[in-house]
């Protein structure tokens, strides 16, 4: 009896072992399968991108976009409205705005707030370390990424706009005073500003004309940066009214010879166009001649002829086929071949813009200045096709917005489209969410590609 009551408690035992060690063992595959979701959730990595090539903005959303995989698209930044993306000239930052803060994000990415919320904030890249950027409040100022630190170029009240590197580092920019009186706020122009951070020197090479409308005059003009050719000898300027509605349809394009420290302008014609950096492509192998979409009216699909200038003569060449309207040159590195987008013009009616963007006509050409021959390279009839260039003298990246004005980047290689990102946005003001002005959608403030 007693060997009997010993076996059973031995037996009960045996099996209150073998209840501990299955509990124990699923507690431990348990433990383990959680380690292993930590471990591959901490090791995920960004996709590996080594150059900043293309940024772009959605809704609340700064994206890299890879030119060669989609996949590989990454958010430099979010959860704010950003505007004017910059890439570095070593393709490694991108300096932009955030709710009117001045930031520069790199491919980690990490960031780096460079100012506060200010409006009308001026930036460019000076070289592939130093940000150059000027507030309301006044004043030029370098800002060091190696050192993390800022300096004055210029300590005064004075703002610079559309701040442009010449040759040796020299900087041209607009320069401008903002300030309030009886509670109003006011703005005075004072022209383009030459100023030589070596030496030191500093003066105004164009100035602005006052508008003297109301004592009889005319309305004045002042000058904006719209480019530098390709080997800094000339200064492209819209000659801009002191009326932005009149501005609106149309300005007159100057040219500043810097060499020669004169103003090339142009009377017979005048050579007008609506006032958009994009509308102007220098010839890389020429700085003489430069593509220009040429027109008033603030509507793109009306009186936009795509033609050559010689900005010597002010003699030009319409390259456009009679009927077509054109946007957004952009010459390729042989100088000889202009990308743009075309379709017939619009007709003067009732929501004839309209119908223009939503016809699915408006593609994507190559032109040879040479012999005239035409190729048209995307032809999507449920899309309008803007803003074509070249990233490596084959491949070609453009711009496309469909029917519900949902707009996305492409890729054209070997007569293959391939969509790189959509939802792209190119508006600031969220409650006035405009995809274009006119037919003109501004990729030069939302996106940059290099």
């Amino acid at each position: 009896m007693l060997n009997l009551k010993a076996k059973l408690e031995k037996s009960a035992i045996s099996m209150l072992l073998l209840i501990i060690i299955v509990i124990a063992s699923v507690c431990v595959i348990k433990i383990n399968t959680t380690k292993k979701s930590i471990v591959t959730s901490a090791t995920q990595k960004t996709p590996d991108i080594k150059n900043i090539n293309a940024v772009v903005i959605r809704k609340n959303e700064l994206l890299l976009v890879s030119l060669y995989d989609k996949n590989k698209n990454t958010t430099l930044d979010s959860g704010g409205t950003f505007l004017r993306p910059l890439i570095s000239p070593d393709k490694k930052h991108v300096s932009y705005l955030k709710d009117n803060a001045l930031y520069i994000a790199t491919l980690k990415p990490t960031h780096i707030k460079i100012s506060g919320s200010i409006s009308q904030l001026s930036f460019t890249w000076q070289d592939k370390n130093t940000l150059l950027y000027s507030p309301t409040s006044g004043g030029l100022y370098v800002y060091d990424l190696t050192r993390k630190i800022s300096k004055p170029y210029l300590k005064n009240k004075f703002n610079y706009q559309n701040i442009t590197l010449g040759k040796d580092g020299k900087i041209y920019a607009e320069q401008y005073l903002y300030y309030k009186k009886n509670g109003f706020d006011y703005i005075n122009d004072y022209g383009i500003l030459f100023f030589d951070p070596i030496t030191k020197e500093e003066k105004i090479v164009i100035k602005s004309i006052p508008n003297k409308i109301d004592t009889g005059g005319n309305l004045g003009m002042y000058p904006i940066i719209t480019g530098i050719s390709n080997d800094d000898k000339y200064l492209y300027i819209w000659k801009h009214p002191h009326s932005g509605s009149l501005a609106a349809d149309g300005v007159d394009l100057a040219v500043y010879d810097i060499s020669t420290n004169k103003l090339i302008e142009y009377m017979n014609p005048n050579i007008i166009s609506l006032g958009y950096s994009d509308n102007i492509s220098p010839n890389p192998k020429n700085s003489r001649y430069l593509a220009l979409i040429y027109g008033g009216g603030r509507e793109m699909g009306n009186n936009k002829d795509l033609v050559v200038l010689d900005i010597l003569t002010g003699k030009f060449q319409s390259l456009s086929p009679k009927g077509e309207v054109a946007m957004t040159p952009y010459y390729k590195n042989d100088g000889k071949t202009i990308l743009y987008a075309s379709s017939k013009e619009q007709k003067d009616v009732p929501g004839g813009l309209t119908q223009w963007l939503l016809s699915g006509k408006h593609h994507v050409f190559s032109i040879d200045t040479t012999t005239k021959r035409i190729k048209q390279l995307t032809n999507n009839q449920n899309y309008f096709d803007f803003s074509p260039i070249y990233i490596n003298n084959r491949d070609i990246i453009f711009f496309r917005s469909d029917k519900s004005e949902n707009v996305s980047i492409w890729k054209y290689s070997n007569g293959r489209e391939t969509m790189l990102a959509d939802g792209l946005i190119f508006y600031d003001d969220m409650n006035y969410p405009a995809q274009n002005y006119y037919g003109h959608f501004n990729t030069t403030q939302n996106t940059d590609i290099r």
